[in-house]
This record gives C-alpha cells, structure tokens and sequence, in this order.
C-alpha cells in the first residue's frame, strides 16, 4: 500500500479484519462480526423483563395501599385510633383486591397498614373497656 494522503481505511480489505478479506468472490460473509459479538437468540431479548425478574420501573404506588399505611401511622401516634385503624383495614383490603401486578408497585404498604390497622382498633378498644370498667 502506498503512503500517500489520500489514504481511506474503510476501503483498506485488510484494515480491521485480521488481514482476512471478507469478499469472496464477489459474495459478502454474512458470517462477518467485526466486533466478535455473540449473536442475540434470546427470545426475551426485547420484549422486556425477563419472566420472574424483579422490575420496578414505571411503576405506580398503589394510593389505597399509601393510605392504608399513612392512615394507620395516623391512628398509632394520634386519638383518633379506632377511625384510623376502621379506614386503614378497609382501604387496605381494597387496594390489595385491586393491585395489579404489572403496573403498581407498594404491595407491602397495604399488607403493614392492615396489620397496624386491626393494631390500632386493638389497642383502643382495649383502652376504652378498661376505661369503662374502672369507671363501675
């Protein structure tokens, strides 16, 4: 090859194929990959998350399951226990009986606002007996 100013590599057989011509005959090497990358056969490769693969993006937050959970913080720290716990157990199970899978996200806040929910009416009714029968 000449050393001239005018030299183009692309048009250079040898340049970035280890000396080996890639046109045999006229006929292209369907066969070639300059980078030595493996041929994608996944047929999951572009159709998203892999099935039982964790994916969280784009989600939304289940609102009833925020409530749930907001409203039963609510009732443990304030005096309105028994109303906060009734709210958080109901919107609980309701935003678990409506969550979607595929395109919700915060499952567990519906689960913990449940539980601090029947918590919170536990623990004032148990304070409103007490109170009554001290009172007798």
């Amino acid at each position: 090859m000449e050393n001239n100013n005018n030299y183009n590599p692309m048009q250079d057989p040898n340049f970035m194929n280890n000396g080996q011509n890639q046109m045999n005959n006229g006929i292209q090497n369907n066969n070639y990959n300059p980078y030595n990358q493996m041929p994608n056969n996944n047929y999951y490769s572009n159709v998203g998350p892999v099935p039982n693969q964790r994916y969280d993006g784009n989600k939304k937050i289940n609102s009833l399951a925020l409530v749930s959970f907001i409203t039963s913080l609510v009732g443990l720290f304030w005096f309105a226990g028994l109303i906060c716990g009734i709210i958080a157990i109901v919107s609980g199970i309701v935003g678990l009986a409506r969550f979607d899978e595929k395109t919700e996200s915060c499952k567990w806040m519906g689960i913990v606002g449940i539980i601090i929910g029947v918590v919170d009416v536990f623990i004032l009714t148990l304070s409103i007996m007490i109170d009554i029968a001290t009172i007798f």
